[in-house]
């Protein structure tokens, strides 16, 4: 079996750093909801923020990003899949450089990949291969990469990968929705935890 994975908010989980920072810059009080989503939805009522929100990402997914941490469930999940001889990727749409950071001072994709190599995810004795790690440019570059491997199942916390008309007819889309924001109308699995992710993927009879 191949399962592909995600990274940003899918693996790692900005929500507490997003809040910190926005706070320490000035952009959200105290007692504000905490949540990515939240903060960008409040960044963007702001003169100019939309550069704000920017700005805060670069921060986050750069130089901050060792604060990310790694979802609830996710590491039971992985070593249930190698006991079952599963073989990981983790397919993401990143950018090399934010669009804020115009010195190219930081390189998002070194950064994500030592924060993998650091959470012991990825590497010598990890469950996923460091030739399996894919940053692509692009949605439509993930999608195809995701097309290229032939995965059996995709986790996803953006509903716009699995929206792509590319997207294979033969990976089974899971939307990852921890903060039940999805809508319920949707045509995809949808799964609140990596403990349902790792029932959808296991809990039933396995094909080669």
């Amino acid at each position: 079996m191949k399962i592909g994975l995600d990274f940003d908010n899918t693996i790692i989980c900005y929500d507490q750093l997003f809040y910190e920072l926005a706070i320490k810059n000035g952009y959200v009080f105290p007692n504000a909801n905490l949540g990515k989503q939240f903060i960008r939805d409040a960044l963007r009522l702001l003169p100019d923020g939309e550069i704000a929100w920017q700005r805060l990402q670069a921060e986050v997914y750069g130089p901050k990003i060792a604060g990310g941490i790694l979802k609830d469930g996710l590491k039971n999940f992985l070593k249930e899949g190698v006991l079952r001889g599963v073989t990981f990727y983790i397919v993401s749409h990143k950018s090399r450089f934010a669009a804020q950071d115009k010195d190219c001072r930081d390189d998002l994709i070194i950064a994500a990949l030592k924060w993998l190599v650091d959470k012991r995810i990825v590497g010598v004795g990890c469950p996923v291969d460091i030739e399996h790690v894919y940053f692509l440019p692009t949605l439509l570059d993930k999608v195809k990469k995701i097309q290229t491997l032939g995965c059996n199942f995709f986790v996803d916390d953006l509903l716009d990968t699995f929206e792509v008309t590319d997207f294979p007819s033969t990976t089974c889309p899971i939307l990852f929705d921890p903060h039940f924001l999805a809508n319920r109308d949707i045509h995809f699995t949808l799964c609140h935890s990596w403990q349902d992710i790792k029932k959808k993927c296991f809990d039933v009879r396995e094909h080669d």
